[in-house]
């Protein structure tokens, strides 16, 4: 009962002084409002990243659909080497 009591009256009192802390640095810490124009900026880099990742996923798409058609034609599957052999051509193209 002793080292409950002991436990809570030293845990309490960090918390009771850490939360005010906490606030304090959340506040000093918290988003700001930017400008329109690096609005714009970021919004035109955003724009740019998804752009690349969409065509990636199309491409990476495109070649899984490949993969796909070139399996139908065959009945057994491709050997390590020769799947990667296969995949140096359609990269080469």
């Amino acid at each position: 009962c002793f080292l409950g009591w002991f436990l809570l009256s030293i845990f309490g009192g960090i918390g009771l002084s850490a939360a005010p802390l906490d606030m304090i640095l959340s506040f000093v810490d918290r988003p700001r409002a930017i400008n329109e124009s690096t609005y714009r900026q970021r919004k035109k880099m955003v724009g740019l990243a998804a752009g690349v990742l969409l065509q990636r996923a199309e491409e990476l798409q495109q070649r899984d659909d490949d993969m796909v058609e070139a399996s139908k034609g065959s009945k057994r599957r491709l050997s390590w080497g020769a799947w990667q052999a296969n995949r140096n051509l359609r990269q080469v193209r």
